[in-house]
């Protein structure tokens, strides 16, 4: 039998093992965020998100039914909740009618939330009545 021995130099371990670990340890960013037409039958095409700082921004298609899309994200934390529900990329739907709330938890526990913000390129306020388009125009009462 032949055993092979080496050893490190203790200040090279440190300096090394100390950086990647707080580094890793505080990660919680959200670094790529999109819909996939494969995870979403409401889309033809896929949907790449804008990520600016904090907040999050996708526009749609008109008439996407965004009630249920599933997101598809990267992110450098443990993991990703919205309210109390976990979130896997690629699985999890969630209603964008409204703006929604990702909180990102590091390794650490400390975490940081992202609002993402799903708008339609068809949300001009125009109507159609018949076979005629109304501008800017607001029904109430029916």
């Amino acid at each position: 039998m032949i055993f092979i021995l080496g050893c490190k130099s203790e200040d090279d371990e440190n300096s090394v093992s100390t950086a990647s670990t707080t580094a890793a340890i505080d990660a919680k960013a959200i670094t790529d965020f999109g819909f996939t037409d494969d995870t979403n039958t409401a889309l033809s095409s896929d949907i790449t998100a804008t990520i600016s700082g904090t907040n999050i921004t996708a526009t749609v298609p008109s008439e996407t039914n965004v009630t249920a899309l599933v997101a598809t994200f990267t992110t450098t934390g443990r993991s990703v909740s919205v309210g109390s529900t976990l979130q896997a990329s690629g699985v999890t739907a969630n209603n964008f009618s409204n703006s929604v709330i990702y909180t990102v938890t590091a390794i650490d526990r400390t975490t940081q939330d992202y609002i993402v913000t799903v708008t339609s390129t068809g949300s001009s306020s125009n109507c159609v009545i018949g076979t005629s388009i109304i501008g800017n125009c607001k029904l109430s009462g029916f």
